[in-house]
């Protein structure tokens, strides 16, 4: 396991620890395991190496990719994608674990 993953796991404990609906955290285990994935093809394994630019790589990509049909990825889901993102990396800074949050201007 990354530490990236690690961090990640830490992140839904938090929320697992805070009530959150089993449905929001199902979503951050699915969404931030999109994230996770892209980000070890860019050879990227901890918090501390994600830049903005990383961030809005992925964005692109996101926005780029179309489903088995051929059809792109809507607006919605996009964000739906993108939101945990920034959040998680919020958690990071808020909780001491980053100097800096990489997605706090994307």
């Amino acid at each position: 396991m990354t530490p990236i993953e690690t961090d990640i796991r830490e992140y839904l404990l938090w929320m697992q620890i805070h009530n959150y609906a089993k449905t929001t955290i199902a979503g951050r285990v699915r969404y931030l395991g999109y994230l996770s994935c892209f980000l070890a093809k860019r050879g990227i394994e901890t918090s501390e190496d994600v830049t903005l630019e990383d961030l809005l790589v992925y964005q692109y990509a996101l926005f780029s990719h179309r489903k088995n049909d051929g059809i792109p990825l809507t607006v919605a889901t996009q964000v739906q994608r993108l939101v945990p993102v920034a959040q998680f990396f919020s958690w990071l800074r808020r909780t001491g674990r980053l100097d800096v949050n990489p997605a706090a201007d994307m």
